[in-house]
């Protein structure tokens, strides 16, 4: 399990306090703020997947799996320079944001990848999935309604 996984936090927050002594309902509002923005995976329309593993989610990101099942090119998206990259990348990747762009620039380096396309806001990150083919991102909040982005379930 993920050393920053939110729900061992929180057992870690609740056992401090009891040793403390400290009013537990402080420690709970204080875990449930690093809670308040997930990373939400998205997709184009097109992707057939509609759940997947954190494995999968891992090795897409990290180059290893570069098709979807129906055999279409997987195109990443990611927001370098970010809260969300940040915590996207520990939770997904299991690397900082300053490792993952290392790892990136390695791949590359060696011919063994294309940098993932960077994308700047949120707003844009959702554009650009819901306008091109076979490509997943992540936001931090749901699209506004009309917008036809697909939300990535995670399966255990």
């Amino acid at each position: 399990m993920n050393p920053y996984h939110p729900i061992r936090i929180k057992v870690i927050l609740i056992l401090a306090a009891a040793v403390i002594g400290c009013p537990l309902q402080e420690w709970i509002s204080i875990s449930a703020v690093a809670d308040e923005n997930p990373v939400i995976i998205i997709a184009s329309p097109d992707v057939f997947e509609s759940t997947l593993s954190q494995k999968d989610i891992r090795d897409i990101f990290l180059g290893k799996k570069r098709k979807w099942t129906d055999g279409k090119e997987i195109v990443l998206a990611v927001m370098y320079q970010t809260e969300i990259h940040e915590k996207f990348t520990e939770q997904y990747t299991r690397k900082t944001s300053t490792q993952f762009m290392t790892y990136w620039k390695h791949m590359v380096f060696v011919g063994q990848g294309r940098f993932p396309k960077s994308i700047s806001t949120e707003e844009e990150m959702i554009d650009f999935v819901e306008n091109a083919s076979g490509v997943i991102g992540y936001v931090s909040h749901l699209p506004a309604d009309g917008k036809r982005v697909k939300q990535i379930s995670l399966s255990d």
